[in-house]
């Protein structure tokens, strides 16, 4: 009997403990599916713009340095397009932060559609935007720039907004054996686009006059 009892309780003993092991490790294997899932999203804020859920500059450099880098591989083009929405600071003064954040918003919608989806699409604050696109004809540009606006001007006009929403862009051709970083190009594209407002400011001041 004692015999038996001792053998008893030796298996009560090792199915206690199997259990409890059990337990642990499922405890364990959900707290380290429940830490993934926060990392995956701490990752996600920290290369998201959060107004208008594109990347932000540290996301843009990110994979536009990795598209860079497959583009060069497969011997591709690529164009790095720098986007300014137009009079912002108009917008908020006038008709308040809140008009401002919407057009901002907008603009990010409307780049979105007309580009790729494989194209790398960014607000990097206020009201620059940028785009990294692989093998994408700089033909195309001027057409997606009009596609653009007109998406704008439709949205203004559906949402009754008084005020003209419309983007500057400049843009640069990143060759397939250049060695300049993502930085640089968006520099380069940066002037290319103050060239365009500027050219854009003196078209204005002479239909004025």
């Amino acid at each position: 009997y004692e015999s038996l009892t001792t053998q008893i309780s030796g298996v009560l003993k090792r199915i206690f403990l199997y259990d409890a092991k059990a337990r642990a490790e499922q405890v364990l294997r959900r707290t380290m599916r429940d830490l993934e899932i926060f990392n995956e999203q701490l990752s996600h804020l920290s290369i998201t713009d959060d107004l208008t859920g594109l990347y932000n500059r540290r996301g843009f450099l990110k994979m536009a340095e990795h598209s860079a880098f497959l583009a060069r591989q497969m011997k591709q083009p690529s164009l790095l397009v720098f986007g300014d929405l137009d009079k912002l600071k108009m917008i908020n003064d006038t008709y308040g932060h809140d008009e401002g954040d919407w057009a901002i918003v907008t603009v990010g919608e409307a780049i979105r559609k007309t580009f790729r989806s494989m194209d790398v699409v960014a607000r990097l604050g206020g009201d620059e935007f940028t785009v990294f696109a692989t093998n994408l004809p700089e033909e195309l540009l001027p057409k997606f720039h009009a596609r653009i606006n007109d998406y704008l001007e439709a949205r203004r006009k559906d949402n009754g907004k008084k005020y003209a929403v419309s983007i500057s862009l400049g843009h640069v051709i990143c060759k397939a054996d250049d060695t300049l970083s993502i930085e640089e190009y968006m520099q380069l594209a940066d002037e290319r686009l103050y060239e365009q407002k500027k050219l854009k400011r003196a078209e204005s001041m002479r239909s004025l006059s």
